[in-house]
């Protein structure tokens, strides 16, 4: 439990660190190119720098991905195509002619790569 917040007082330092360096480099390069005003709107310019987010997996995914079969690496196009590809696959309209049981088992799996899709995309926000 301690070793978590620690690591999470970390993290944070972190990117106290980074938006501290971004306005530092804006506040230098400002200054060399115009001076005491320049380095103010560096200062400025380097406070508002967005870092790229990071991409932070929910442990909870983790059953997702393995449904859809691809890796929480994946890119939101691999994802996609790994659905629509499962999707077509386990679809009891597209399967022929089915008994009842086997019909009713193919609409939980739909239903079930319908969830983790839905899962995914939301934590991913695609």
């Amino acid at each position: 439990m301690k070793k978590n917040s620690l690591q999470k007082r970390g993290a944070d330092q972190d990117e106290m660190m980074s938006s501290q360096w971004k306005k530092a480099v804006g506040v230098g390069v400002g200054y060399y190119v115009a001076g005491p005003v320049g380095a103010l709107l560096g200062f400025l310019i380097g406070k508002h720098i967005k870092q790229p987010e990071k991409h932070r997996e929910d442990a909870s995914l983790g059953p997702h991905y393995e449904a859809l079969g691809v890796p929480s690496t994946a890119t939101p196009e691999e994802i996609k195509k790994s659905y629509r590809r499962l999707v077509k696959q386990y679809h009891p309209d597209l399967q022929g002619p089915l008994d009842e049981k086997g019909a009713e088992r193919l609409k939980r799996k739909v239903v079930s790569l319908n969830e983790a899709y839905r899962a995914v995309r939301a934590a991913r926000g695609f």
